[in-house]
């Protein structure tokens, strides 16, 4: 069977919406704003996120991984602040590379 199924769910439906789709139905999420029917968002998008990745120094790396004996307090605030000074500088490192590149461009354009 071919066709258009229109259907209003609620959250507790979800285990019955699941199930149909192992049989392979397909749902398009959509949404009503402003009496129109507008694209929405899919309901399983916390299934698929992804975990951002931040790099970071060597040195930084074994203070937030190594396991404390003794844990001071404000011991995470003192590691997410040298984290935020090292991007600092890794920014203002990259803005003086650029502004340099720009005036030897500017100087050798007279």
């Amino acid at each position: 069977l071919e066709g258009i199924a229109v259907t209003l769910y609620t959250p507790s439906d979800d285990l019955a919406i699941a199930s149909l789709e192992k049989m392979g139905i397909r749902f398009v999420p959509k949404a009503l704003k402003g009496g129109e029917i507008v694209e929405s968002y899919d309901r399983n998008r916390r299934d698929y996120r992804q975990k951002k990745k931040v790099e970071l120094d060597p040195t930084l790396i074994g203070l937030v991984k190594k396991k404390k004996k003794k844990i001071k307090p404000g011991y995470k605030k003192k590691i997410s602040r040298e984290i935020t000074k090292r991007n600092q500088e890794k920014r203002r490192i990259e803005t003086k590379h650029k502004n340099r590149v720009a005036r030897k461009a500017k100087k050798q354009s007279f």
